[in-house]
């Protein structure tokens, strides 16, 4: 009589499908994090072009803001909802504490002090600069170092690149009603050996995750285009 055959897996081969399965198991999370941290860099890259892109269209299309014309404070551009916000309790309403709606002289920009951060403002000093929060209208305060990502340096031209920082401070606005591109480096406007204004300028994005890839914002004073894209971390 045959005994039926009983035969099952070895401890042997049991261990080897299990790495296998656990080195297939690996390859695969490292190539969905890897993937996960490629998509949130490239959306906080798109997303500083995107707030480019809104600056200009604020000023191209008058959108205001509502600010005190004047407050207890002394923050002239304090933000407000309405006129209490701008006398904040102190004594009987005052005509010169109004809070009005109106488009920022100098429009819209973004400005730049740290690789960590931008800013989304409303020039209402038309001085084509974020001077402070009392007299300037800050919109959004972006932190791109949560998501690993800093801005690297930026590049007016074929200038030599710099590091943003208090030393470094970039400014860049768009006029009303046109949406003229304005450059300002240091509180001056950005130009060239011969006095003239940059043309171009560059912003380069880097990541903690990601090595030898950076992504890049581009800006076109005369034209107004801007764009986003992948770029080498080298200029």
């Amino acid at each position: 009589m045959n005994l039926p055959d009983k035969r099952g897996f070895t401890l042997t081969e049991l261990l080897i499908v299990i790495s296998i399965i656990g080195l297939f198991s690996a390859i695969v999370m490292v190539n969905f994090r890897h993937g996960r941290e490629s998509d949130e860099f490239r959306r906080v890259s798109t997303e500083l072009h995107q707030n480019f892109r809104l600056a200009q269209n604020y000023s191209i299309g008058g959108n205001s803001i509502k600010y005190c014309e004047r407050s207890s404070t002394d923050h002239e551009f304090y933000p407000c909802e309405d006129n209490s916000y701008c006398n904040l309790g102190v004594g009987p309403w005052d005509p010169e504490y109004e809070c009005k709606a109106a488009v920022p002289l100098g429009g819209y920009g973004i400005n730049v002090r740290s690789t960590e951060r931008y800013t989304l403002f409303g020039d209402t000093t038309a001085d084509h600069l974020l001077t402070d929060s009392t007299e300037d209208f800050i919109i959004v305060e972006n932190n791109v170092f949560t998501k690993g990502v800093h801005i690297e340096s930026f590049r007016f031209g074929t200038a030599d690149p710099a590091t943003p920082s208090s030393e470094n401070t970039l400014d860049v606005t768009f006029t009303p009603p046109t949406g003229t591109m304005n450059f300002y480096l240091n509180g001056a406007e950005a130009i060239d050996d011969d006095a003239e204004p940059y043309f171009t300028l560059e912003l380069l994005l880097g990541s903690d995750f990601i090595e030898g890839s950076c992504r890049k914002v581009s800006l076109h004073r005369i034209s107004g285009q801007i764009s986003e894209d992948m770029s080498s971390c080298n200029w």
